[in-house]
């Protein structure tokens, strides 16, 4: 940015990444498999760690920790779990009746118990609504298809 008050000039190049869709600095993934396995190769050349971690923009730590694991060790993704698992197939039955409707659909989960915000429950109806836009545009479709097919009556 420019002078000491942070006023944009209009010059694209001095926003954030993320202003123009690309990740955040920081926000891909910081290490690569690649890049673990050349650590650990640096190691049995016996090259020093701190020398390995100023090359590789690391922590010392880290280079430590990689050495001793001996590679990439991938992480598994932690389950997500909801306020509204045990009601989705509730929401699927009912969201078509009442016209998908979160704000309706939210009052009666909450006689049921739930405790959770509409704003979840919005979010939850969004594939199933374009489930049903699809199947109605297909269907749609189809009746365009025949009704071109058929010679033209007239009644």
């Amino acid at each position: 940015m420019t002078a000491g008050l942070g006023a944009w000039d209009g010059r694209t190049d001095e926003f954030p990444a993320a202003s123009f869709g690309q990740p955040w600095p920081g926000g891909e993934t910081m290490v690569t498999e690649t890049m673990v396995e050349q650590v650990v190769q640096a190691l049995a050349r016996g090259e020093g760690v701190s020398a390995i971690a100023r090359a590789y923009g690391l922590d010392r730590k880290t280079v430590r920790a990689w050495g001793r694991r001996g590679g990439y060790v991938g992480r598994a993704a932690r389950p997500v779990v909801s306020q509204l698992d045990p009601y989705r197939a509730w929401i699927a039955q009912r969201a078509p009746e009442v016209d998908f409707n979160a704000t309706v659909l939210h009052r009666e989960l909450q006689e049921q118990g739930f405790t959770g915000s509409v704003i979840i429950v919005r979010r939850a109806i969004v594939p199933l609504r374009a489930v049903t836009n699809r199947s109605a545009e297909a269907e749609a479709r189809r009746d365009d298809r025949r009704a071109a097919a058929l010679p033209d009556r007239r009644f």
